[in-house]
């Protein structure tokens, strides 16, 4: 056995050594080796698609909370019958149109 034939024998199983398992990323289609992708239920996702999809679901509940936050209730006025609508979390003491204090509640809705 010369050294050629050590060289080969050496580096030669690293090239026949393709055995290894490969799976498409189920957000960029990519196909990576499955020891290095992330299970999620019965998809996998390389690991930049990972971090984007917990990126992009941070920024889902980020939204739905403001959106909860934003919530907008309209009023009517019993005296000058003037209807207009403030934030839920501004205090209401009197019309913005006539300054009466006679106003109430019609519902809420959310902006």
């Amino acid at each position: 056995m010369g050294f050629t034939d050590w060289v080969k024998g050496v580096f030669g199983r690293e090239e026949d050594d393709s055995s290894y398992d490969v799976e498409a990323c189920g957000r960029c289609g990519i196909e990576y080796p499955t020891d290095v992708m992330t299970p999620s239920g019965a998809v996998f996702f390389c690991n930049e698609c990972l971090i984007k999809k917990k990126k992009e679901d941070e920024d889902l509940e980020r939204q739905r909370a403001q959106a909860a936050k934003t919530a907008v209730i309209h009023y009517k006025c019993g005296t000058c019958k003037f209807a207009f609508k403030r934030k839920e979390e501004f205090d209401i003491k009197i019309c913005p149109n006539c300054g009466g204090t006679n106003f109430f509640a019609e519902g809420k809705s959310f902006r």
